[in-house]
């Protein structure tokens, strides 16, 4: 599989720290969780993004696109049927 582009990498990253802000604020909004961990899918880091990801859905649990997000990210790291 094709890594993305340093370019594309560069506007992840820049999200990421404004959503890293955005959580130091308010630690218990599940939306910039889930942001952060499809933030970090896009950049191939599906170990943090499934972290980030659980946090969302601990925050939301009837946050149905986090969990969904959350299975997408733990399919990449081969981890079916885990939480």
């Amino acid at each position: 599989m094709a890594k993305p582009c340093p370019r594309r990498n560069e506007n992840y990253n820049t999200s990421l720290k404004l959503l890293d802000k955005a959580i130091e604020i308010d630690p218990n909004e599940a939306g910039y969780w889930n942001n952060k961990g499809m933030a970090l899918k896009e950049i191939e880091n599906y170990r943090e993004s499934a972290a980030a990801l659980q946090r969302a859905v601990e925050l939301d649990p009837g946050c149905a696109r986090c969990w969904n997000n959350l299975g997408l990210s733990l399919a990449k790291l081969e981890k079916f049927g885990q939480q």
